[in-house]
């Protein structure tokens, strides 16, 4: 089994965990499993109960293995440098062909000395349970698509940097265990009134009543922690503009399995370009 597990802190400082020293991984728990408050609520004379909702239990993810006795203060000190307390890193987990990440908070770092390896332990909380890809998934509605890419391919007509996309409408295919949030970007190339999104399977729909300038550009974000339209202009000058979500409209998510959305505007919708950024979300790996 080809196991890697990477830790970036907050501070920009890697450490690496691997089946190979200078951090030879023993361990990892937390990761496998999904843990769920199952809430429920029965009557005097009821049989059974009823099944109100299940909340998601934030994740422990401790790590533990070992360092040899020859890096004694040069082994501690890279775990402590490593994992500050009261900050942020990410956790990047491999396995063969599977590649997750997950944020989290540093809780404990643990080092026991002993005559030939000294053995650690790290405890990590993660607030979002959920692992999510490494990298983001780009779908573009309206926009130019990048093109250009190694090797070359020089042909008598030259090659092509990018394609412009004008059907406005794409299908998503949500991955996840869950409905997830996401990102829109639109910039308009001229005067655009009225942008918006709609889920042509169930009609919803998140519009701005705003009126867009030449190289303006507009970004939604709709995840559970994160809802904003943020408005930006061609000077740089950003605005959140919540308060322009039309009457109706709301940050909808993407539902699982596939989504079908189509970006257009009251008037200039040929001068808009759109694309849509999402991580898929995974309840264990």
């Amino acid at each position: 089994m080809n196991k890697r597990i990477v830790c970036i802190a907050e501070n920009g400082q890697e450490t690496i965990f691997s089946e190979a020293f200078p951090y030879f991984l023993t361990d990892v728990t937390g990761i496998h499993e999904m843990v769920g408050n199952v809430v429920t609520a029965k009557s005097a004379n009821s049989i059974g109960a009823i099944y109100q909702g299940t909340a998601i239990e934030p994740r422990n993810i401790i790590i533990t293995g070992s360092f040899k006795k020859k890096l004694n203060v040069d082994g501690r000190m890279g775990l402590y440098a490593g994992f500050p307390l009261r900050s942020w890193g990410t956790f990047y987990y491999y396995e063969n062909n599977l590649a997750r990440k997950i944020d989290y908070q540093v809780e404990r770092v643990t080092v026991i000395r002993s005559a030939v390896y000294h053995t650690f332990a790290i405890s990590l909380i993660c607030p979002n349970p959920n692992f999510t890809d490494i990298t983001e998934t780009i779908v573009y509605l309206s926009d130019w698509q990048p093109m250009f890419e190694f090797p070359i391919d020089m042909t008598e007509s030259g090659f092509i940097f990018g394609d412009r996309l004008t059907s406005l409408i794409a299908t998503i295919n949500n991955k996840s265990d869950y409905e997830i949030g996401f990102t829109l970007e639109c910039q308009a190339l001229n005067t655009v009134k009225n942008p918006y999104l709609l889920n042509i399977d169930n009609g919803e729909i998140m519009g701005v009543d705003l009126i867009m300038n030449p190289k303006d550009r507009l970004i939604f974000t709709t995840y559970r922690r994160n809802k904003n339209i943020i408005y930006i202009t061609e000077l740089g000058v950003t605005t959140n503009i919540n308060n322009h979500l039309q009457i109706n409209n709301n940050f909808f998510n993407l539902k699982i399995g596939e989504n079908n959305l189509r970006v257009g505007a009251e008037t200039g919708e040929a001068d808009l370009l759109a694309k849509i950024r999402y991580l898929n979300e995974y309840g264990a790996v």
